[in-house]
């Protein structure tokens, strides 16, 4: 069962059928399903929305035969999303999203209820964008042989959102295991691990160990103090807590490959956290991923992005970056 397959269950019979429908490159390339009550439904692929007809066919204009979500469907697929208990989901929900157990994240816009500023609980769920995660094995070969071909290095990943860093995150993991480095995963949205029980499904590698659902700057402290990993591998940093818990574990020599979001290096070099993570001087490389999900290689040991790093690679002399493609996974 691929991931999309997986989210039939979920969602209501008529788009479930549509989907089904769909050209394979549709399928293969859908990254998130957009539901809104009493509104049309949006597929997203390849940086585009869609509607979805019954057929099958996805246009780019609204027409009669556009499937919607009725209001009854919009709540039984919010339930089905929620595990038929509100209760035990509120704490996520909160924070706006739901993960379900293969990893795919769902944003859940609903009203707030507020106390001294402080959102207490949650009502009224208007839309549900149900993220669809890929496990793309090999897409961080290339990148690995390159980054890591004299010694394990702690590097920077960076992209849009949606752009790929998890799936890329996750192939490092299950890269680095392979070459006997020993891993730690700290998946606090279980979106690397896709843990389902006991069972991590992802496949991180034999030699990953995973935090699942642990806050990032406690699963950091927990792994330096009890794993000894050699490397850790956390997404989205965000915040001074989780900088500061990197900062300890760098003083105790431990290597990071993290992501941050940001589509450019402007936008890198605008933001604290990565001020604040590059001002270490731990990092040896900011890898961007732009729009055509090709990687862009910046070198930062100095504690900057050095837009000006020369890199020879594969025999030739590429100015600035080192450009590798999705599409030269197998």
């Amino acid at each position: 069962m691929n991931e999309t397959e997986f989210l039939y269950n979920y969602l209501p019979e008529d788009l479930s059928v549509a989907i089904k429908k769909t050209d394979g490159h549709i399928k293969d390339n859908l990254f998130e399903i957009r539901l809104r009550r009493s509104r049309a439904v949006v597929l997203c692929l390849l940086g585009k929305s869609f509607y979805l007809e019954p057929s099958g066919e996805i246009t780019q204009d609204k027409n009669e035969n556009v499937i919607k979500i009725s209001d009854e469907d919009f709540d039984e697929t919010f339930m089905r999303l929620c595990g038929h208990s509100l209760y035990s989901a509120l704490d996520s929900l909160k924070r706006g999203y739901i993960t379900l157990s293969n990893g795919s994240r769902v944003g859940v816009c609903m009203t707030a209820v507020l106390e001294n500023d402080n959102v207490t609980s949650v009502r009224d769920a208007s839309s549900l964008n149900i993220r669809i995660p890929r496990e793309l094995k090999g897409c961080s070969d290339l990148l690995c042989d390159y980054l890591f071909t004299n010694g394990l290095k702690s590097v920077l990943i960076a992209s849009r959102v949606s752009g790929g860093k998890t799936t890329l995150l996750r192939d490092i993991a299950r890269n680095l295991s392979e070459r006997m480095y020993k891993v730690t995963v700290v998946d606090e949205r279980n979106e690397i691990g896709a843990k389902k029980g006991k069972i991590i499904t992802a496949d991180l590698g034999d030699n990953t160990d995973v935090l699942t659902f642990y806050p990032k700057e406690v699963g950091t402290e927990t792994a330096v103090r009890t794993l000894s990993p050699d490397v850790i591998i956390l997404d989205e940093a965000a915040n001074d807590a989780e900088a500061k818990a990197i900062s300890y574990a760098f003083s105790c020599g431990v290597k990071f490959i993290l992501s941050v979001h940001a589509s450019n290096t402007n936008e890198l070099k605008n933001k604290k956290i990565v001020s604040r993570l590059l001002s270490t001087n731990e990092f040896s490389y900011v890898v961007l991923i732009d729009c055509g999900f090709e990687y862009k290689i910046y070198d930062v040991t100095d504690g900057e992005i050095n837009e000006n790093y020369r890199s020879t690679v594969d025999n030739s002399i590429v100015c600035n970056e080192r450009r590798i493609s999705y599409k030269n996974c197998s």
